[in-house]
């Protein structure tokens, strides 16, 4: 079986979301809005120097990370890379736990230890984030083979 995804002759046309149910929509749009506060406060607070070291923004690819958790089921294991705020807070929109661990702060999602890119929700589904490019690549590999 073909999968179409990677036919260039596919997709051309625009997106309908007519059969979606707006209440769904509304939630993802609310779940897109927070992220998108949360990251704008972020780069506040970083440039104020409120939060110390870096913090990697993906501002403008909310939709990416809030379509994929609405289609994730919760022994889904998700992996980030160095910009994962929007991925970690799709899942758990939690913010006050996002900005405890850039702080520093125990209550945050990984206990204030992580920062902005080292960051952990298990219980959500959020296996790690990593400043390393493609560092979490091998750890997924090894997530799926341990669960098939």
């Amino acid at each position: 079986m073909t999968n179409n995804l990677f036919n260039s002759k596919f997709f051309h046309d625009p997106i309908s979301i007519h059969d979606m149910n707006s209440e769904q929509l509304k939630k993802m749009l609310k779940l897109m809005l927070i992220i998108r506060k949360t990251e704008q406060y972020l780069a506040l607070a970083r440039k104020k120097a409120l939060i110390g070291g870096p913090v990697h923004l993906g501002v403008g690819q909310e939709a990416i990370a809030v379509g994929i958790s609405q289609n994730l089921i919760k022994t889904d294991r998700v992996f980030g890379a160095h910009r994962s705020h929007s991925h970690l807070l799709a899942l758990n929109p939690n913010f006050y736990k996002l900005f405890a661990e850039v702080l520093g702060k125990e209550t945050g999602f990984s206990k204030g230890m992580g920062g902005s890119m080292h960051l952990f929700d298990q219980s959500n589904g959020f296996y790690g984030s990593t400043p390393i490019v493609a560092g979490t690549v091998s750890l997924a590999v090894g997530a799926g083979l341990a669960a098939k």
